[in-house]
């Protein structure tokens, strides 16, 4: 029943944290699972203390108008015509895979974060498609970082084979060598296919 609540949520106007609190209610009342074994699960509620955080500070900062307002500010009071648009490119991305720490949900980091990036790259003249494309790459190798960063993260964290500084080291790891990638392989072939 979650799960056809989940999917058909949008369709019949519910909310997503309605249908899984009452069927953590329902499987609670009819001894699916006792109430030991939900507090016994201590990966989960590490992973929904992440999630909570992280979306309520990305939320929070929505609603306030933040990145509306860091947008505007960093146009107006930056000049960007001394600086590389390589060197400005590798500044952005990198910012981009440290920022995307904070996120717990990619749908939240593109949401808030990506309307900025792109208004700041626009702003300091670089070509869209090398910023598109490598704003994007670095959203998804930037969630490699976290083990909160995105569902599949949280799920395998969660089974505790991992702990949590070497996810940490190997994302990290993971992420230098994808941003590397996309700087010493995709920018050179998107110059030779002619796209920027």
């Amino acid at each position: 029943m979650a799960i056809l609540g989940w999917a058909l949520g949008s369709y019949l106007k519910l909310d997503a944290t309605a249908v899984a609190v009452a069927f953590v209610a329902a499987a609670l009342l009819t001894g699916i699972i006792t109430w030991e074994n939900v507090l016994s699960n201590k990966g989960a509620w590490s992973t929904f203390t992440w999630y909570a955080g992280t979306i309520g500070l990305a939320d929070a900062l929505t609603k306030a108008k933040f990145f509306e307002w860091f947008a505007k500010m960093i146009g107006a009071n930056i000049n960007f015509s001394s600086i590389h648009v390589f060197v400005l490119l590798a500044i952005l991305v990198f910012f981009t895979v440290v920022v995307r720490y904070v996120f717990s949900s990619m749908a939240t980091f593109v949401a808030t974060m990506i309307p900025v990036l792109f208004t700041i790259g626009k702003a300091a003249g670089i070509p869209t498609v090398p910023l598109v494309f490598l704003i994007a790459f670095a959203s998804a190798y930037g969630g490699m970082i976290t083990h909160y960063s995105g569902p599949l993260a949280a799920i395998l964290f969660g089974a505790g084979y991992v702990n949590q500084l070497t996810w940490w080291k190997i994302g990290a790891f993971m992420a230098f060598m994808s941003f590397v990638t996309t700087f010493a392989v995709s920018l050179p072939y998107w110059s030779l296919l002619g796209l920027w």
